[in-house]
């Protein structure tokens, strides 16, 4: 009996533990997909080198430093937008035996749906602050660029993971099991483009503040632009839940 049939026959379980089979659930999804393992290995490997051909140049054109930062922080935001295409894109596409729980269970579909996408939010936003810390402390950084960075990852992480549920949806498809197909078809492709311009727009208006000589960015600013990118993220996941609720998958 598998996990979806399990918990269907236990609703006041499902109910008090809804929280811990979602992320148990798509835990395993991350975990077992070994085929996915050595292309991480590559990215990471690709990164520690992206690194050290970083601090060659900024030694050897110290007016780079700057531009380096940037770079730090795009190259980060591009992993998870390559992660979120495998993992949260084709997320929704692989609840096809537990949809009909997802819609008559004991919490809404956003609920739901907020629960299952937090696990990839955290991971994502843990990845990307480990590799940007990793990198800018090579590099010597201040806490100030620390901060704004690590303050442009979690954002980054939140919106990608929504623009994954939304094209996830838009793209859904409960027929197909091959998740490298669902992956790699024309919304999957989309979702790709449009969330590496995602990176560049949301870290270049974070960190090009931090690039103009002898100016700190305000606080009231970094707010305001997180504000904006938050109510964004809020606005699409709404959007996205809304959609799918509509969609008549049978």
């Amino acid at each position: 009996m598998n996990k979806v049939n399990k918990l269907s026959k236990h609703p006041k379980l499902c109910k008090k533990n809804i929280i811990f089979w979602i992320w148990q659930n798509e835990l395993h999804n991350f975990l077992e997909d070994l085929a996915y393992w050595p292309q991480s290995v590559i990215l990471i490997a690709v990164f520690f080198i992206f690194t050290s051909i970083s601090i060659g140049i900024i030694e050897v054109y110290p007016s780079m430093h700057g531009s380096m930062f940037l770079a730090s922080n795009l190259f980060s935001g591009i992993l998870i937008v390559l992660i979120a295409g495998r993992y949260v894109y084709t997320s929704v596409s692989q609840e096809s035996g537990s949809y009909w729980i997802m819609r008559s269970g004991p919490i809404s579909l956003f609920g739901w749906m907020l629960r299952k996408f937090s696990i990839y939010f955290i991971l994502f936003a843990g990845f990307g602050s480990a590799s940007v810390i990793f990198y800018l402390k090579r590099l010597r950084a201040d806490k100030i660029i620390i901060g704004v960075s690590l303050m442009n990852i979690i954002v980054l992480a939140l919106f990608i993971t929504s623009l994954g549920y939304l094209y996830g949806v838009i793209f859904i498809d409960f027929k197909e099991n091959d998740v490298w197909l669902i992956a790699s078809n024309t919304g999957g492709i989309i979702f790709l483009i449009s969330g590496f311009l995602s990176v560049v727009i949301i870290s270049i208006s974070y960190i090009l503040p931090l690039l103009i000589p002898g100016k700190t960015p305000e606080i009231g600013f970094l707010a305001n632009i997180t504000g904006i990118y938050i109510l964004l993220v809020y606005i699409i996941f709404r959007y996205a839940t809304e959609l799918l609720r509509r969609k008549d998958l049978g």
